[in-house]
């Protein structure tokens, strides 16, 4: 497969003029300059930290840091600016921090972030 070659494209969002592009089936975040050129990848498939088994969506906070819902995985990982592994938040439940299915995610402007617990029927706020 070629580099930048999408499977499954999921999510986007834009940033400092860069598009980050979650692609579920080939398990990585692309990121392009606007123009469309690929400039970098984040991730790869396993279920280890920093590794991907289904990226869904992507969200960008104040600093600038990636954050990707993982909905096999049912966690939030988290890289800075230069796709470098931060954390990751979750496991299976329907606890705190628990997720079955997360889904969308957004940062706001004071870097709270909102989930869609997909199956679990709810949006949580870490």
């Amino acid at each position: 497969m070629k580099e930048g070659q999408f499977v499954r494209p999921q999510g986007i969002e834009i940033h400092d003029n860069k598009v980050y592009v979650s692609d579920s089936f080939n398990y990585r975040i692309h990121i392009f300059d606007i123009e469309g050129r690929l400039l970098d990848s984040i991730g790869k498939q396993g279920s280890e930290a920093g590794e991907f088994e289904e990226p869904r969506d992507i969200a960008i906070d104040t600093n600038g840091n990636v954050l990707v819902t993982d909905t096999k995985k049912n966690s939030l990982q988290i890289f800075d600016k230069n796709g470098s592994f931060i954390r990751e938040y979750g496991s299976t439940g329907n606890g705190v921090h628990q997720f079955d299915g997360p889904e969308g995610v957004h940062s706001d402007e004071i870097n709270r972030v909102f989930i869609a617990d997909r199956k679990n029927d709810r949006i949580q706020i870490l």
